[in-house]
């Protein structure tokens, strides 16, 4: 943020870092059973949640950007 003195290219790179290391959890078994369950059809059921949630996170994070003043969190990490 102090290199760019913009909040949201920190936070899209901070949701890239969590998504990369989230999918490194993945096992190689859980991926094939995601394959497996993947060409039976779209399970809804969690689809919808999962969607909801995120959603829910993003407006979330998009109201927090735009409710911060940008210069004071910089002149605090100065």
């Amino acid at each position: 943020m102090l290199r760019t003195e913009n909040i949201i290219i920190p936070s899209i790179i901070h949701g890239l870092i969590n998504f990369a290391f989230g999918t490194g959890e993945l096992k190689s078994e859980t991926i094939r059973r995601i394959s497996d369950s993947a060409s039976k059809g779209i399970n809804w059921n969690s689809i919808i949640p999962t969607t909801i949630f995120f959603i829910f996170i993003l407006i979330g994070g998009i109201y927090m950007i735009r409710k911060s003043d940008t210069d004071v969190m910089l002149t605090k990490l100065r």
